[in-house]
Order: structure tokens, then C-alpha cells, then sequence
């Protein structure tokens, strides 16, 4: 187990997450599942959701593929796993399974994404979610 050097209360955490993250875009793969534990683990001090605009990865992925009005039931979703999508655009796979090394192949996929989409004439994040 991993002990902070500077602990830091639970609703200190909370506010200082909240004040960083402030007229972000946040960014995850498969990011439904995290956010709904944040907002469980904030919810005894007010806070009940993100009001950023987010970008998941894997739907990012399969709406490029797939268009806009994708029928989730005809996508093979083990084709767009953090690990298939790095193998798909070469992005090697280290320190996977890790928070840090996760973050960062999602951030590289990101790139990796924004650039299909730059192909395909889509420039701004509101186009990405037509």
C-alpha cells in the first residue's frame, strides 16, 4: 500500500480536484465508470456531478468508425479496449494498468484520434459530438 507523504482530507481533496479541473475538458477511457465513483465519493460534500465537458476515448473510437448514429449492438466493444486501440494506432503499452501509465496511453490515443478526426474534416470539439 502506497502511504501519502502529505495526507490531504477527503473534502480538501474534493475542492482542489474540482478548482484544477475548472473549464476543463476531461478526458478518460471508458470514463463513465470513474466519474460515477467520484461523484459517489463527493457526494457527501455537495456534489452530485461533472459539469465539464467530457471525451471517452473508446466512444470517441467507435463513432469515427462507426458515424454518429452508431447501433452499439453491431460494435465488437473488446475491439475498442484501451489495449486494441494501442495496438490498432501503435502505441506501445507500458506501465499499463497503472493510473499513470493508463492516463498516458489515453492521452497518446487521444492524439492518436484527434488526428482521424482532423481527416475526416471534424476541427472542434462540438463537431466531435454531432
Amino acid at each position: 500500500m502506497i502511504h501519502p507523504k502529505n495526507p490531504i482530507e477527503l473534502k480538501t481533496f474534493c475542492q482542489e480536484l474540482l478548482g484544477n479541473l475548472r473549464g476543463s475538458i476531461i478526458v478518460g477511457h471508458h470514463i463513465g465508470f470513474d466519474l460515477d465513483l467520484l461523484c459517489k465519493t463527493f457526494q457527501p460534500f455537495g456534489f452530485n456531478q461533472f459539469p465539464n465537458p467530457k471525451i471517452d476515448t473508446m466512444n470517441l473510437a467507435v463513432r469515427l468508425d462507426f458515424g454518429p448514429q452508431v447501433d452499439w449492438n453491431r460494435v465488437r466493444k473488446e475491439d475498442y479496449s484501451l489495449d486494441a486501440l494501442c495496438e490498432k494506432f501503435n502505441i506501445p503499452k507500458e506501465d499499463r494498468h497503472t493510473a499513470g501509465g493508463d492516463a498516458f496511453l489515453t492521452a497518446q490515443l487521444l492524439l492518436k484520434l484527434l488526428k482521424q478526426a482532423e481527416k475526416k474534416g471534424i476541427l472542434t470539439y462540438q463537431e466531435l459530438f454531432r
